[in-house]
């Protein structure tokens, strides 16, 4: 997720305009709050019971539960927003994703030549497609590095080797609440270099270990269902709503 001189470059993005986000419910990238559907107060009730013992057990248990679970995604509806962090080629996307094969489609907000637009875009073969004003996509190049919202669910290099990587885990006393699911909240820290994922290697540079709180989720195996990184300049929030293949 670089800044816009790749995309500056693509004659296809010069074509780009100002675009109005989705409709409520489909792929707008917009302020993070993701929402489960199907559930019931049953369901509820059976989670907070669940989250309760949870709580009792040891961060790391919840940390080696939640890499596995969070390996195991293939398919989720993803959201990314970032503060602080104004030169970022997109500072927010949401998308529904999957790993086999890898690909995204979703709506993001870019920085194109110094503005910022609202547009959609698909990510297929490595390649990132953004559609232009004529409605048409366009390929604008390599999507690694870009805008590429596979990486993140990838079983090798994504959060779950994110997950792996962190230190000082401490879980907080009670449970917490996420959208009205209960959740094991963990507090932990992550090497700069690690955050990789999540922010360029520039915007990194002469950060000691970054704290992050993690939410997780026990009625799905611990699976992290959102995370936060703060930087001391801005932060990043990642949310992850596993769907069915």
């Amino acid at each position: 997720m670089r800044t816009s001189t790749f995309l500056t470059t693509a004659a296809a993005v010069a074509a780009l305009v100002a675009m109005t986000g989705c409709e409520p419910g489909t792929t707008s990238a917009q302020p993070i709050s993701p929402t489960p559907a199907g559930d019931s107060t049953a369901a509820s009730a059976s989670a907070t019971a669940t989250a309760t013992a949870a709580a009792t057990g040891t961060a790391a248990d919840s940390l080696a539960a939640s890499m596995a679970a969070t390996r195991a995604v293939s398919a989720a509806f993803v959201r990314y927003a970032a503060t602080g962090f104004d030169t970022l080629t997109a500072t927010s996307w949401a998308a529904q994703v999957t790993t086999s094969p890898q690909s995204a489609t979703g709506s993001a907000n870019l920085l194109v030549d110094g503005q910022r637009i609202q547009t959609d875009f698909e990510v297929a073969g490595g390649r990132l497609h953004i559609q232009n004003s004529d409605g048409a996509r366009e390929d604008v190049g390599a999507a690694r590095g870009v805008l590429d919202p596979p990486a993140l669910l990838d079983s090798l290099t994504g959060l779950s080797a994110l997950l792996a990587s962190v230190t000082d885990a401490h879980a907080d006393a009670e449970p917490a609440v996420l959208n009205d699911r209960p959740m094991v909240r963990l507090r932990v820290q992550l090497p700069s270099a690690d955050a990789r994922l999540l922010l360029p290697t520039d915007a990194l540079a002469g950060h000691a270990p970054l704290p992050v709180t993690l939410w997780l989720d026990p009625a799905a195996g611990d699976v992290v269902r959102q995370l936060i990184i703060t930087t001391g300049t801005g932060a990043v929030t990642v949310a992850v709503d596993p769907t069915p293949r």
